[in-house]
């Protein structure tokens, strides 16, 4: 049996696996043991190591991959063996999938701990203070996670922290991620009924606060993620998303509004998009919605098993460029589970065969976010709210999908 256990410092990868390789009588590979180890012996695949260690570079994938086969062909690792921390790639896992095709045998388990931010810094400390590191100080072990924040903040105006694994849901975690995707449905169906000319998006905002909050242990996704102070996006007009609630911010005749709401319950979120006509609408405002909607089915109608996300990209493109509409590019959809934003990230533009690989069990929010002028976008003085650079109008629409088994229909978990 060969399993692979992932998780960020701190999670406890390490001490799981050790138990795990001794319960099962296997060896456990460690590739930072592995690298040292073989540095020391002055072996050649240590000696290359060492060189690149030398230069201050990273060690490139074909030497660790070296160390792992020599360390499979051992007669200790016929039965399996725990992998620690590798590989952590798309680039990676596809040049230990091709080793073990070559020796007759497959990766059977990925084990994932995933820990709260919280929980890390805290065990990071603690592990500082049992075994003197000085690597593992407030600072260090917080600074890395607050530069990834702040990349994403960096990306356009996109407020992604995207996390660089993919996570595979078992069939109760998407029982659970529907269940918080029928709140956030029926918290849209609630906003709808209350859109109208003279509300303000402030009253909207708290309307659907109330309602996700009535559900037992359920709670707002979008409040305090990357510090936004509201439960909706509310997005008027030009604004594409991230639009901020506000007494202010009052709706009238003849407005498009975009309201992006995510639900969290036991664990796990759910995500959904949505643009409303304010009263009477104008008939180019209605066919941008149209456009819109049939995106978004275009989408998830490529999310199947063995497609990739340039699929999804594709399709949405070929509809709302086929009716001379543009796409968003700087902004796109993600992967989503207990965080809210996770990879892989899903473009609403693309190629086919292109990018990451569906697989089933992957949780993923499709969103196309529509144009009817050009794509540039700019963000506004709030941080926050985003807007067509040329001031045309925009809509969103967004579902959270479940790849399912090869052949079969995603699974929208955001339904009403």
């Amino acid at each position: 049996m060969f399993i692979l256990i992932l998780g960020a410092p701190g999670s406890g990868k390490g001490t799981q696996g050790q138990i795990l390789a001794q319960r099962l009588g296997i060896p456990k590979i460690t590739t930072g043991d592995l690298l040292r180890e073989a540095m020391k012996a002055g072996t050649p695949l240590g000696k290359d190591a060492k060189a690149y260690y030398d230069a201050g570079k990273l060690v490139p994938d074909s030497v660790i991959l070296g160390l792992i086969k020599d360390q499979l062909a051992r007669p200790e690792a016929a039965n399996g063996a725990v992998l620690d921390g590798f590989p952590r790639t798309a680039g990676q896992a596809e040049l230990v999938d091709r080793t073990f095709a070559e020796r007759g045998q497959r990766l059977n388990h990925i084990l994932l701990l995933d820990v709260t931010e919280e929980a890390l810094i805290t065990r990071l400390q603690g592990r500082a203070l049992q075994e003197g590191r000085s690597d593992d100080t407030p600072e260090t072990v917080a600074t890395p996670r607050s530069r990834g924040r702040e990349r994403g903040r960096d990306r356009g105006g996109d407020q992604a922290d995207h996390r660089a694994m993919i996570t595979i849901k078992s069939a109760r975690e998407i029982e659970t991620m529907a269940a918080a995707g029928r709140i956030v449905g029926a918290t849209l169906a609630l906003v709808a009924q209350h859109v109208r000319p003279g509300v303000s998006t402030q009253e909207l905002d708290r309307l659907a606060e109330e309602f996700i909050r009535s559900h037992p242990g359920a709670k707002p996704s979008f409040k305090g993620l990357y510090d936004f102070p509201a439960t909706l996006c509310t997005s008027i007009n030009e604004e594409v998303v991230h639009g901020i609630p506000s007494a202010k911010r009052v709706l009238r005749e003849g407005d498009l509004l975009s309201v992006d709401v995510g639900a969290w319950t036991d664990g796990l979120h759910a995500d959904s998009a949505a643009t409303f006509a304010v009263g009477a609408i104008a008939d180019d405002a209605k066919r941008l919605l149209t456009v819109t909607q049939e995106a978004l089915a275009a989408g998830i109608a490529e999310a199947l098993a063995g497609n990739h996300t340039g699929d999804i990209g594709h399709a949405v493109q070929r509809v709302a460029e086929g009716a001379g509409y543009s796409v968003v590019r700087e902004l796109v959809g993600h992967g989503i589970g207990s965080s809210f934003h996770e990879e892989p990230q899903v473009p609403n533009y693309g190629k086919p065969k292109r990018g990451t690989r569906l697989v089933p069990g992957m949780t993923i929010a499709i969103e196309p976010m529509i144009n009817v002028g050009q794509p540039e976008i700019r963000t506004l003085d709030d941080k926050w709210t985003v807007v067509t650079q040329d001031g045309t109008l925009s809509a969103h629409f967004e579902h959270t999908v479940a790849i399912g088994a090869p052949s079969v229909p995603a699974r929208i978990l955001t339904a009403a």
